[in-house]
């Protein structure tokens, strides 16, 4: 299979999901289960350690960093659920 034909088959396969997303957030919030969220996080981590130059690649040097980006993430988080009316308890 061409190039082309493989990112046409992807391309595709993610507008599905999408779709169902959007149509059945229920389901598809089941299908997915703690073990993908650790795994994402995972990679952010490796991520993290990967983009740091070789003299700041220690454990300390990823905690600080990750740590300071998901602070600003929920940070952000508040703020725009205010901006966006999205308040309350969410729902689980």
């Amino acid at each position: 299979m061409g190039k082309k034909k493989k990112a046409k088959k992807k391309s595709d396969v993610h507008s599905k999901v999408y779709t169902r997303v959007i149509r059945d957030a229920d389901s598809y919030r089941k299908l997915l289960s703690p073990e993908f969220l650790d795994q994402q996080i995972r990679q952010a981590v490796t991520m993290c350690w990967m983009m740091l130059p070789e003299e700041r690649q220690t454990v300390e040097a990823v905690e600080l960093e990750i740590r300071r980006i998901v602070d600003r993430v929920l940070s952000n988080l508040k703020e725009d659920s205010a901006v966006f009316g999205i308040t309350g308890p969410i729902k689980t």
